[in-house]
């Protein structure tokens, strides 16, 4: 019998060092200054929040599709970080799986990742349901209004120039997410779904 994939305690000292650290990443200013075809320095922040998110999440240890002994964040359509996620995932692991960064074309793909980026203005990919993807337990994030109504679980938004995150619980539930204390205390809101 196989156990689920366990992230680390947050208990332990090492890890409540990484969530004070985390916190402090949350203070720093956006200072978004956009520019054609560069990564901004939100992108730089998201980017960050993206692996750390993968701290304090548990996926189920049985998911269809996933042979790979691999874990795999997934950008869907435009990809606003440049080369910022490959430099982080580069040499890093998550739970004892090396870490892999993919771009996809279509939502089709997605049930092939443990965690989908979907950058604003992309959410047509996504269809009218993101019920595929939480019966294949994917962790997925947004930066949008209508990518929370279209069913995500974090999605991250300004507040006074700084970069935020709310979660939707009931949908991390239906994709059999365990969402650790610490990351609903970080969130702005950790809500409950309207219906």
């Amino acid at each position: 019998m196989s156990s689920p994939r366990q992230m680390p305690s947050v208990n332990a000292p090492a890890n409540r060092r990484r969530v004070l650290a985390w916190l402090a990443l949350l203070a720093v200013p956006a200072g978004v200054v956009p520019a054609a075809g560069a990564v901004t320095k939100e992108h730089q922040i998201k980017a960050a929040f993206l692996y750390n998110f993968t701290k304090f999440i548990t996926w189920p240890a049985q998911r269809p599709g996933r042979p790979e002994p691999v874990f795999v964040i997934g950008i869907l359509g435009r990809n606003p970080f440049g080369t910022e996620l490959e430099n982080i995932a580069r040499g890093r692991k998550v739970s004892g799986l090396p870490l892999q960064i993919r771009y996809l074309k279509s939502v089709n793909e997605a049930p092939g990742v443990d965690l989908l980026f979907v950058a604003s203005g992309e959410e047509a990919l996504l269809g009218t349901s993101l019920s595929a993807l939480h019966e294949a337990s994917v962790l997925t994030v947004g930066e949008s209004a209508s990518f929370a109504k279209l069913g995500g679980i974090i999605n991250f938004r300004m507040v006074e120039d700084k970069i935020r995150f709310e979660i939707y619980r009931d949908a991390g539930a239906r994709a059999r997410l365990k969402i650790s204390p610490q990351l609903l205390k970080l969130a702005i809101t950790a809500r409950k779904d309207k219906s």
